[in-house]
């Protein structure tokens, strides 16, 4: 989380409107799918899990530090396994998660790096709390 949270903080204080226009536009495609009922939602699971990825990456795009970018990847990639045990219940996280989504967004745009950073870190980690209780 450290790494998510360090990288977010810096793509804030270099990024620009290409970078503003990039987190808007795959906040949108992730939305198409997290705004659908869970059946269908399920269905789409792979196209979520790719435009949810896409969603972090554009949030932390303009960080610099490429190091910091990697390793904040891998760790992203390793909280896969625990997002997916809480998808697999219909009465998971999806409209909670979205409107999380949302308020990250809302921060990272308004360059609120301390909230942007606290969000991010309670999305994470009610996640990772979750999946422990269901495993």
């Amino acid at each position: 989380m450290t790494f998510e949270k360090r990288a977010v903080r810096e793509a804030i204080e270099h990024g620009g409107e290409d970078w503003e226009t990039k987190i808007v536009a795959v906040h949108h495609r992730l939305s198409q799918i997290e705004n659908l009922p869970w059946e269908r939602r399920m269905e789409r699971h792979s196209e979520w899990v790719e435009r949810h990825r896409e969603f972090h990456e554009a949030l932390v795009s303009a960080c610099q530090g490429r190091w910091l970018f990697r390793l904040r990847s891998i760790m992203f990639d390793q909280l896969d396994r625990y997002r997916f045990v809480t998808k697999r219940a219909p009465e998971g996280l999806g409209g909670r998660k979205f409107e999380e989504h949302s308020d990250i967004m809302a921060a990272t745009l308004a360059r609120d790096a301390d909230l942007a950073a606290s969000l991010i870190e309670h999305h994470f980690r009610d996640t990772s709390e979750r999946a422990i209780k269901l495993l």
